[in-house]
């Protein structure tokens, strides 16, 4: 039996500290709620006691933008269903973060080895530098072509896999004046249009490239 070793002892004293540790986020998650329900209930009844007092007004008083009154008064409507009137944004968030790193650490990753591919192209089947000055030259260029080209396809993966949106998750997007100044669909929209000239400029010049690549060999033989 292993129950007399410490090791274990120290683990059920890990597990214990989790267990606990869960019950103190529950209670917390808890009192977020009953707080967003006060303030939702405390708005409606601001708003039933004074007709003429409008959503924009409250939330120049709360310093909050309309939005985030408006989807706390829709999230108290529909029943408090989900944790917080911002819970389902908050996932999107942490999905995007972590789109975001797997893009990141793909593309390091794709980039890094066409580094380790350049340098190694330096050298001959013996291990030798070759010291020809045209033959360096001509790989030298190559490693960086072809480090260039590597990262225009880690942009091509990057969009790939960010345009799984549709127009329901892009409308959730806003959703306080401190996110406006930094994102809006507006800036966006403009990104994507630059990205998407972009793309066709450099579609253009892969497309060229392929057809000199023919003209390139004949004139080297």
């Amino acid at each position: 039996m292993v129950a007399g070793h410490a090791w274990v002892t120290e683990i059920e004293c890990a597990l214990q500290r989790i267990k606990e540790s869960h019950h103190v986020v529950e209670v917390s998650l808890r009192r977020v709620q009953a707080d967003y329900r006060f303030i939702a209930e405390t708005i409606k009844s601001a708003i039933s006691a004074d007709s003429n007092l409008s959503q924009k007004q409250i939330a120049q008083g709360i310093n909050k933008s309309t939005t985030w009154i408006s989807r706390l008064l829709l999230w108290h409507t529909k029943g408090c269903i989900s944790g917080s009137p911002f819970g389902d944004e908050i996932a999107a968030r942490r999905k995007a973060k972590q789109l975001e790193d797997r893009i990141a650490t793909s593309q390091s990753e794709e980039i890094t080895a066409d580094a380790d591919l350049g340098q190694g192209s330096f050298f001959d089947c013996t291990g030798n530098y070759m010291l020809d000055c045209a033959e360096a030259t001509f790989v030298r260029g190559r490693a960086e072509a072809t480090f260039k080209a590597m990262s225009l396809m880690g942009a091509c993966h990057a969009l790939e896999n960010a345009a799984n949106v549709d127009r329901t998750t892009l409308a959730l997007v806003r959703s306080s004046a401190i996110d406006e100044r930094v994102f809006t669909l507006e800036k966006l929209e403009t990104n994507l249009n630059k990205s998407i000239a972009a793309g066709n400029r450099a579609l253009e010049e892969v497309r060229a490239a392929r057809n000199d690549i023919p003209k390139l060999l004949e004139a080297a033989e």
